[in-house]
């Protein structure tokens, strides 16, 4: 068995109330990472109106078949460069 992958910490900001079939857009990139670790930002919108309704956080731990930390395998670490954000 290889690496998994578990968050560690977990953070959401309420803002504003979303409505049933309100339609959102969710933002999501690297803010952070290093070989033993990456943590990812959220920004959740009203699609309609642009209002910012919740933003979070987490941070993802790589861990081995023991369940103790472990650095990513060097292929999979360009993936995770902190300057990759995606709508």
């Amino acid at each position: 068995m290889g690496s998994v992958w578990r968050w560690s910490t977990r953070i959401c900001r309420y803002l504003y109330p979303a409505r049933y079939d309100d339609e959102i857009g969710v933002k999501t990139w690297v803010a952070r990472a290093n070989p033993r670790m990456v943590e990812f930002h959220y920004q959740i919108c009203d699609s309609a109106t642009a209002r910012e309704l919740a933003s979070g956080e987490t941070r993802h731990i790589f861990l081995g078949s023991d369940m103790k930390p472990v650095k990513l395998p060097e292929k999979y670490r360009p993936l995770f460069c902190a300057d990759s954000a995606t709508d």
